[in-house]
């Protein structure tokens, strides 16, 4: 057992594993994540205040990784040997899910983070690891040596920053890697208020989410002239496969029509 001793922004890695371990290990054939199990069998952590706070399942993580890992397979559809970088990685485990053999993946984290990934997850040669917050590029020179394509995903994280702190992100991305695209998550205005209040519940008190969206016209504001920006809805092509009840896949439905939040697609440009 590998105990987790994490403070702050960091504890909140363990909620989206949680939820990813719990669903895997049910009756459902939409997502299955068996490095998920495998990690929170490993760890020696009180999920109480957790489960408490989402429930045994969140569906909203559940379908934001399986929206990522489509987003994925169609990006190495075209490009096989791309680099993927996880920013802000956790404990994710979209590696494992969607590896081709060919791709080469980054996980970007604080040291702390980095160093728990490295005691519970096997060691790959195609897989780099960085010890740095997201705001330090350090990283960057060396990661542009890793390939020619480049796909960043970033879940649960930038909605932690304040704007300004996002928008430097992503133009010195853009700056870097003119040919690469993102993919992140983004919350509603009414979602934040929400979530905030469920980390509350968690026992997770210095964790706040500090940036909305409740457009996705918003993030293209921050972004130079000629960056494409799509939506994608957290519940599409998701739904319909859930082993779940009418009322349900409904209730799925009005979230996606209703609440801004979803997955921001982001493709840079030379401009």
């Amino acid at each position: 057992m590998v105990k987790v001793s994490l403070n702050s922004l960091p504890q909140t890695l363990l909620l989206p594993l949680k939820t990813r371990a719990t669903f895997s290990k049910e009756s459902q054939t939409v997502f299955y994540d068996k490095k998920a199990i495998e990690l929170v069998e490993k760890l020696e952590y009180d999920f109480k205040n957790v489960i408490q706070a989402y429930g045994s399942t969140n569906l909203w993580w559940i379908a934001r990784a399986y929206q990522t890992d489509q987003l994925i397979k169609d990006y190495l559809t075209k490009y096989p040997e791309a680099v993927i970088i996880d920013l802000g990685a956790g404990l994710e485990t979209a590696f494992y899910r969607n590896d081709n053999g060919k791709l080469t993946w980054v996980d970007i984290d604080f040291p702390e983070v980095i160093d728990l990934r490295n005691k519970l997850l096997p060691i790959s040669n195609r897989v780099h690891s960085y010890g740095k917050s997201i705001l330090d590029d350090s990283w960057i020179e060396d990661v542009k040596k890793l390939g020619k394509h480049f796909l960043f995903i970033s879940n649960g994280v930038f909605m932690y920053f304040k704007e300004n702190e996002v928008k430097e992100i992503l133009n010195k991305l853009n700056e870097n890697f003119p040919d690469g695209k993102i993919v992140f998550d983004f919350i509603s205005k009414k979602g934040l208020k929400y979530a905030n209040q469920q980390m509350e519940t968690a026992k997770i008190l210095d964790a706040k989410i500090a940036w909305d969206v409740d457009n996705i016209k918003e993030i293209l504001n921050i972004l130079p002239t000629g960056v494409k920006a799509n939506k994608k809805a957290y519940f599409k092509n998701f739904k319909s496969k859930l082993n779940v009840s009418i009322y349900s896949k409904l209730k799925l439905w009005f979230y996606d029509v209703f609440d801004q939040s979803g997955l921001a697609e982001i493709t840079f440009s030379k401009n």
